[in-house]
């Protein structure tokens, strides 16, 4: 009988006022060896996440940490270890960034980050740090006179919300996509990102818009259903839809519903307890959906989610 050997790392995501972030490369000698990473390292028995991430980058790169922000933690399993990840976004330092211990730095644009080239337990990371803090969740538009809903949808692209979840559960395949259509064409002139709700062969499709994945289809699919350059997003309720989220591959999920809502007030609420532990053992990064006001943001990601998502929270 063997123990499951798990690592405790603090990670440093190091971003300038050009909206670069550090990279360093891993020496070949090391775990995961070759590929690019974000600084950081063990911590220590003795260490806060905190002290240890201040220690590291000492060691490291030669700054002194100053202040950073709590961003996110992320558990990952590999096949011989697991890892747990405490994040923050360094906010203030001393000194200038280089190679300490003789490793090669990179200040890359976030666009430019490929995760291919990252450890699987980074991976995460990158697609936390492209994702917005709102997630927008359509009401029902009307089966006919769609023009208030267009408007309602240039008025959330207007105040600056970019990732929009088109849900019509009561639309025909036919009404739903011409729709869609409209919609994605609004989306792509103002770099917004459209997801549709469960209509996997129009977002096959349409290669510039998402997918998001309601229960059903989260535990139908045993392959991600969508190209890996699309955004793919689930619904979750419970541990187990997100292991399947996480052998999907999928991008991002919403974990509901934190409290009650009107929405689905049939449904009994996690509470925020029981849904801090399930967000604590994925990988994935998460929107806080249920209950959710613009007001819980902060709350939602000191806890170590993205951000929150509604439907009546935008409305």
């Amino acid at each position: 009988m063997t123990t499951e050997k798990i690592i405790q790392v603090a990670v440093g995501l190091i971003i300038d006022a050009q909206k670069n972030i550090l990279t360093a490369l891993r020496p070949q000698h090391v775990h995961q060896g070759g590929l690019w990473e974000f600084p950081g390292g063990k911590i220590h028995k003795d260490e806060t996440p905190k002290q240890a991430l201040a220690r590291e980058l000492l060691e490291e790169l030669g700054i002194q940490l100053r202040s950073a922000d709590y961003f996110m933690t992320l558990p990952y399993t590999y096949s011989d270890l697991k890892v747990v990840l405490k994040i923050y976004k360094v906010t203030a330092y001393e000194g200038e960034a280089y190679g300490r211990e003789g490793q090669t730095l990179a200040w890359c644009r976030l666009e430019e980050l490929d995760p291919r080239y990252f450890p699987a337990a980074n991976r995460s990371i990158i697609t936390a740090l492209k994702l917005p803090p709102y997630y927008v969740i359509t009401p029902e538009p009307p089966r006919t006179h769609w023009q208030p809903f267009i408007d309602q949808f240039h008025r959330w692209i207007n105040q600056g919300y970019r990732l929009i979840q088109l849900r019509a559960l009561h639309l025909s395949t036919k009404e739903y996509r011409a729709l869609a259509n409209e919609l994605l064409a609004i989306a792509i002139d103002h770099q917004a990102l459209l997801l549709a709700n469960s209509d996997v062969e129009w977002a096959q499709s349409n290669p510039a818009a998402g997918l998001h994945l309601n229960d059903t289809l989260l535990n139908h699919f045993t392959v991600r259903p969508i190209a890996e350059a699309q955004w793919l997003s689930a619904a979750c309720h419970s541990l187990s839809e997100l292991q399947q989220a996480e052998a999907l591959a999928v991008d991002f999920v919403s974990l509901s519903p934190v409290q009650y809502t009107q929405t689905h007030p049939q449904i009994t609420p996690l509470g925020w307890q029981a849904w801090q532990t399930l967000l604590d053992q994925t990988h994935l990064p998460v929107y806080a959906l249920g209950g959710m006001t613009r007001t819980d943001l902060a709350k939602v990601q000191s806890m170590g989610a993205v951000g929150i998502a509604g439907i009546r929270t935008f409305c």
